[in-house]
């Protein structure tokens, strides 16, 4: 009774697996019509080169990246914003004020403001000292006038001598202006 019925399920099997197989015989030729490729093997061997994926991540077993030739490194410095070359004969020294007592709450040269991130501020190219822009703009430049003077030397000043400061943000991640890479590096090395 029990051999009969081994009998009868392995029959089943052996149809189900015929069935199977013309199947997919039918759906590879539907698939490859008009193509001249191999046919595709539907049962793959356990050592072939289909299914044995490298290990990434053990160096020995990971596959081999292409290197690729890099741009030989520039002596030339150059601003990131503006791309411009920088020269240390344009530099100018900044001579920041600090509030007598406390070495880290920085003021206005001249008016005495007490500077923060969020105040936009300007050097002045002949002495070099931060003014805040509210100052450069009611006292510095007099409306009516046609010149400047500086407030510390009495030199005639023209805009180009005004450099405005620009704000580095909060060191918070949200905070500032976003920059993005204009060259894509790779972040992390592997030995």
């Amino acid at each position: 009774m029990q051999k009969k019925r081994i009998k009868k399920e392995s029959e089943e099997m052996d149809e189900k697996n015929k069935k199977r197989n013309e199947f997919l015989k039918s759906e590879e030729i539907t698939k490859n019509v008009g193509k001249s490729q191999k046919p595709i093997n539907t049962t793959p061997s356990l050592h072939s080169s289909a299914t044995h994926l490298p290990c990434f991540w053990l160096p020995s077993l990971a596959p081999e990246a292409q290197e690729e030739a890099q741009k030989p490194i520039s002596e030339i410095v150059t601003c990131p914003f503006t791309g411009k070359i920088l020269k240390l004969s344009k530099m100018i020294d900044v001579k920041f004020s600090s509030l007598t007592g406390a070495s880290d709450s920085l003021i206005c040269a001249a008016s005495g403001t007490i500077l923060t991130t969020s105040t936009p501020c300007v050097v002045l190219a002949t002495t070099g000292d931060v003014v805040t822009l509210q100052y450069v703009n009611k006292i510095i430049k007099k409306p009516g006038e046609t010149y400047m003077k500086c407030p510390f030397t009495g030199q005639t000043l023209e805009d180009r001598d005004i450099i405005q400061l620009k704000c580095g943000g909060s060191w918070h991640a949200s905070g500032g202006d976003t920059h993005t890479a204009k060259v894509v590096t790779p972040a992390m090395l592997i030995s």
